[in-house]
């Protein structure tokens, strides 16, 4: 960053984000960013843990979001949300990253990540191109609202269970009264006993059958 406050002395830091989600610990790590920070010609703002419902308000101030993660991490949900607020991306070469982006059409993906020149270049050739960096910013923005929706998810979930797995009904069942229902529990009480009765009448005939046939 101090060769972008360099080139652009009007240039803010913004750090979002703390340690962990939900916390404002400090660790060694965000310690030595505080220091370094001190070093730069402009201001460094960390803001620590932001609740979620506040975030669109620091991408709706920014210029230029940038991922400088080094995990290998699947994708960062960041991203998405980035794209959604219309922001020229920078991110890196890392996971699934490269996978949305195409290069200079809708974010800039860096391959040399651990150069933090690379970044500063990539920063500094927005800021000296707001054309460029305003239609990168659309092109996320439509990659996110065509693709990267809960609704696209859902539908794609669906498919395979509507296309090749069984259908699914839900059959209508219709409220019964308590007066009904007891009617038809008497009603059942009733049958079982004239079926058992018949069942013992039938059993008691066919002893009597049996005798009569081996009566001498």
């Amino acid at each position: 960053m101090k060769k972008v406050m360099e080139s652009f002395s009007d240039t803010a830091l913004v750090i979002i984000g703390s340690k962990w989600y939900g916390r404002n610990e400090e660790d060694d790590y965000t310690r030595q960013c505080r220091a370094l920070a001190e070093e730069l010609n402009g201001p460094v703002i960390f803001t620590g843990f932001i609740p979620p419902a506040d975030i669109p308000v620091y991408y709706n101030v920014a210029d230029i979001f940038v991922c400088a993660s080094q995990w290998n991490e699947p994708l960062a949900r960041i991203h998405y949300e980035a794209m959604a607020a219309g922001l020229p991306i920078i991110t890196t070469d890392r996971g699934g990253n490269a996978e949305i982006f195409k290069n200079n059409v809708n974010g800039i993906v860096i391959k040399d990540y651990n150069n933090p020149d690379s970044f500063a270049d990539c920063i500094i050739h927005l800021l000296n191109n707001p054309q460029t960096a305003y239609k990168m910013g659309q092109k996320a923005y439509e990659s996110a609202v065509s693709k990267y929706t809960w609704k696209r998810v859902a539908d794609e979930v669906l498919a395979p269970i509507q296309n090749f797995g069984p259908r699914l009904t839900v059959k209508e069942t219709k409220i019964q009264s308590p007066s009904t229902e007891k009617s038809m529990i008497e009603e059942n009480i009733s049958k079982k006993n004239m079926t058992e009765k018949s069942a013992e009448e039938k059993t008691s005939q066919d002893i009597e059958t049996f005798f009569d046939d081996i009566n001498f």
